[in-house]
């Protein structure tokens, strides 16, 4: 797992760092892959879709070729290509989407929202509304991109899927019910100044894992220390904060 575990309170805003690696991973896990069919099985049409817009463009097609896939038309097909889940945006809407592993929401109820609209439920999320338009212009902008963030939680549930419909766990007590969930996001210009793309890998690991390391222990309770109390409500976390403080008292 990739993640620099650097010490900084928890805020909403959109950091998106310059990226010169490989956008997606060449070598794929098929087990991996097999998450995500076994995801497509289970919700179907929830996880993908394509406006018409998308469709009369052909973004997928143009998509597929910039990834090296060939004329691939279908953006569910793309997306078990790679281990990432995959969304491409046009002048600043979310034209096509395939999200096997979504974080408590349905993919294709995004479709033809911009950023602004993607983020509006998110808890303090009223930097990363701000920032919408300049993300967009800078997603797509073939001489500043592409970018990478990360987006991490702490959740009672290794499956990489949190879809709304998924079955609620227990409520978590020790550390060792609870599991690192990692989001690597991925921007790509795709059309100089109209459409890009947005790369999500998604990773849970055993919070006992990461907690054995002093430094990664010291990054997630001050994270989880300096989220306002509507964040924890958002992301459900409010338990889990009382969790991890006590194991380290």
């Amino acid at each position: 797992m990739d993640f620099p575990f650097k010490i900084q309170n928890y805020t909403t805003a959109p950091y998106m760092a310059p990226y010169f690696g490989p956008i997606f991973n060449k070598s794929p896990d098929p087990a991996y892959l097999d998450a995500k069919r076994s995801e497509l099985n289970l919700f179907g049409s929830d996880l993908f879709g394509e406006t018409p817009l998308a469709k009369s463009l052909h973004l997928v097609s143009k998509a597929s070729h910039f990834l090296g896939f060939g004329a691939l038309e279908c953006i569910d097909e793309l997306a078990l290509k790679i281990e990432e889940d995959i969304a491409i945006m046009h002048k600043g809407r979310l034209e096509a989407i395939c999200f096997c592993f979504p974080s408590s929401w349905i993919p294709r109820e995004r479709l033809g929202q911009n950023l602004a609209q993607i983020h509006s439920p998110v808890a303090d999320g009223q930097a990363l509304i701000r920032a919408s338009d300049n993300l967009t212009e800078r997603m797509a902008n073939l001489h500043q991109g592409p970018h990478k963030r990360y987006v991490w939680t702490l959740s009672p549930s290794k499956d990489l899927s949190q879809h709304p419909r998924k079955d609620k766990l227990d409520n978590p007590v020790f550390i060792e019910d609870l599991f690192f969930r990692l989001e690597t996001q991925i921007t790509a210009p795709l059309v100089h100044q109209e459409s890009s793309l947005f790369l999500v890998k998604v990773e849970t690991v055993p919070l006992p894992q990461i907690w054995a390391d002093s430094a990664k222990r010291d990054f997630l309770l001050n994270g989880i220390n300096t989220m306002s109390e509507e964040v924890l409500r958002y992301k459900n976390l409010q338990e889990i904060k009382k969790i991890i403080n006590k194991q380290n008292s």
